[in-house]
């Protein structure tokens, strides 16, 4: 009889179980899904930097494997092991910027060599352009003789990116929202990029879903 009993509990709690993973696997699905229809959201803080909000997608692994085979070949480029890979993070800039500034004559020394074979020293001016700021620097030079620009631009930009979880509340007759729940209702990931020169074009953040033990 107690042998009896015993199994009747662990059949109960193995569906129970079988049920909870269902349930979540679901849900999990239903959020995926969601994310995947819905777009990225771009707005302005209030020191008028460019961010962007996503909901954060979980995958597994063999799932990652499928339908990100590139970027999976990106990670196996670096020292990541992927059975410990937990979140994948991407984002798309654009850094624009209006460069005005005055060239100044610079003389170089060119050496020509004659049909003589007389090596000569001949002077020639080109012009000078150095720009520096705090996010890009600018520097270009243009030959008077060939009109030929020959230019670098460099840009730094640094990404501040935070993520936050927002849990589903308890309601009164389904309608009187009152205290949060464990159940997961969003997770939220947002980005801001702190050169005023860049605009994040697009945002993305997956979850690794690891196997329950």
């Amino acid at each position: 009889m107690a042998v009896l009993l015993v199994a009747a509990l662990t059949s109960i709690k193995y569906q129970n179980t079988i049920i909870k993973v269902t349930k979540a696997d679901r849900n999990t699905y239903k959020q995926n899904m969601e994310v995947l229809i819905g777009e990225v959201e771009h707005y302005v803080t209030k020191d008028s930097l460019s961010a962007a909000k996503t909901q954060v997608l979980e995958l597994k692994l063999e799932e990652y494997e499928q339908f990100r085979a590139e970027d999976l070949a990106t990670i196996g480029s670096l020292r990541v092991r992927l059975r410990n890979l937990d979140n994948v993070v991407t984002t798309q800039l654009q850094t624009m910027a209006t460069i005005r500034g005055t060239f100044r004559d610079s003389i170089i020394n060119d050496f020509l060599a004659t049909l003589g074979g007389n090596v000569e020293k001949v002077q020639d001016t080109i012009k000078r352009l150095d720009i520096r700021t705090t996010w890009w620097d600018f520097e270009a030079e243009l030959r008077t003789d060939t009109y030929e620009l020959n230019g670098l631009f460099t840009s730094r930009d640094s990404l501040f990116i935070t993520a936050q979880t927002e849990y589903k509340r308890f309601k009164l007759f389904g309608l009187i929202p009152l205290w949060e729940t464990n159940n997961v209702l969003k997770r939220d990931v947002d980005a801001v990029s702190k050169n005023p020169y860049t605009q994040i074009m697009g945002l993305e953040f997956i979850e690794i879903r690891k196997k329950r033990r």
